[in-house]
């Protein structure tokens, strides 16, 4: 399979432990990438998402955070 041409699923699939194919259904659960890396989210609602575990979702919390400080 060739990489993802959408740079949000190419960032999302820099963290370990998310693929491309999670990094998509993580888009479509929480409507985009602002949506998916607000603060508020909890790691238990990204864990809703198949393929998203506990260290899964705590790198999505911490890759959030980062995120929204250099927003």
């Amino acid at each position: 399979r060739q990489p993802s041409e959408d740079p949000r699923i190419a960032a999302l699939a820099g963290i370990p432990g998310i693929t491309e194919e999670i990094a998509e259904n993580l888009l479509n659960e929480f409507g985009g990438l602002r949506g998916l890396l607000r603060t508020r989210n909890k790691q238990k609602d990204f864990m809703r998402v198949k393929g998203v575990g506990r260290v899964t979702a705590r790198r999505l919390k911490q890759f959030g955070k980062t995120w929204e400080s250099a927003d």
